[in-house]
């Protein structure tokens, strides 16, 4: 089970390293370029640090320049589980140094998440076929998903945001972003199905507003019979306690853990 992708965040996987070719810097059509900049002394695959990809196919090539003058190609790899099958990456490198650096992934990129990695900053703007993107636990100050309109599952939760427009991300279905938002926006998203924006700086009329904000919500069977909901978590914030949720409950959402 994925981690971003499945909602509670837990990924296996493999893959297979290549050798570079001359033909690696040129950008073929349907790939895009995720650069982003880390102070991790390594990156791994495991509980407390990962850097995660998926592909649209086996076999499909993913360049990855790790700024200390190394560059290498993996291929991604074919997972099943319970009748769910993708295509996934998890690369891990070791600097042989403590100092910043620029980390530059190219490729058929549909997901692509990094975590706890010490990340300054991330440009995923060049990556527009992007629909699944998870960035927690990080240090980014700020984040633009202004050209991934595709984009179906955004995580950037525990970073130092103070601002985030998804306006642009109208195929969105699944947000956590807990930061230090004042506000929030979320009209465009209409496709969205489950919101957790707990531990930020809402206020009583910001979460009303984000109430307001929210699509009819939906229910449905999962794959293994159970009823689902549209759902969204809200606690803690500093008007948690006196906004009103029955806006929200009243078009069909499920409050979670409030």
């Amino acid at each position: 089970m994925r981690k971003l992708f499945s909602l509670m965040l837990v990924v296996l996987g493999a893959a297979a390293l290549v050798s570079c070719s001359k033909d690696d810097d040129v950008l073929r059509e349907g790939e895009g370029v995720i650069t982003f900049v880390t102070k991790a002394k390594s990156i791994e695959s495991n509980d407390d640090s990962y850097l995660y990809l998926e592909t649209f196919n086996a076999g499909d090539r993913i360049t990855i320049d790790w700024g200390d003058g190394s560059k290498e190609v993996y291929v991604s790899v074919r997972e099943v589980e319970d009748d769910e099958v993708w295509y996934e990456i998890e690369p891990e490198y070791t600097y042989a140094g403590n100092s910043s650096h620029t980390v530059t992934i190219k490729g058929k990129i549909k997901g692509f998440e990094i975590g706890n990695c010490k990340v300054t900053s991330i440009d995923v703007t060049k990556c527009p076929a992007l629909e699944f993107f998870g960035c927690s636990d990080n240090q980014l100050t700020s984040l633009d998903v202004s050209k991934n309109t595709a984009l179906r599952r955004l995580s950037c939760s525990n970073n130092q945001l103070t601002s985030l427009d998804v306006s642009g991300c109208t195929a969105l279905e699944g947000l956590g972003c807990s930061n230090q938002l004042t506000s929030l926006d979320v009209s465009k998203n209409t496709a969205l199905e489950w919101l957790w924006c707990g531990d930020n700086q809402f206020s009583a009329s910001a979460l009303n507003q984000i109430f307001n904000d929210l699509p009819q919500g939906k229910s449905w069977i999962d794959e293994d019979g159970y009823k689902e909901q549209s759902t969204i978590s809200m606690l803690p914030n500093p008007g948690s306690q006196t906004c009103n949720r029955s806006i929200a409950e009243n078009k069909g959402w499920w409050f979670y853990h409030n």
